[in-house]
């Protein structure tokens, strides 16, 4: 997955991996660290038009890598 064309918080992320793993984890907040990426996203028109990219929903793209991630030892 290398972007969805839209802004999508950490938060939202952290919703959606929690879950894929079928977690009760709570998210832990903290202040902001100087020089920490505020907001961004990726304009996914040029991968799309040149390098045939698929539309892959984000969620589905995270679920796609908790599995590897449990499938290689990892999680």
């Amino acid at each position: 997955h290398i972007g969805s064309g839209k802004e999508t918080s950490i938060n939202e992320v952290f919703k959606i991996i929690k879950g894929s793993l079928k977690s009760n984890v709570k998210a832990k907040f903290g202040p902001p660290v100087q020089g920490e990426v505020r907001n961004t996203y990726l304009k996914v028109g040029k991968a799309r038009r040149e390098l045939g990219m698929p539309t892959t929903p984000l969620a589905d793209s995270l679920a796609r890598s908790v599995r590897w991630f449990r499938d290689n030892g990892y999680a």
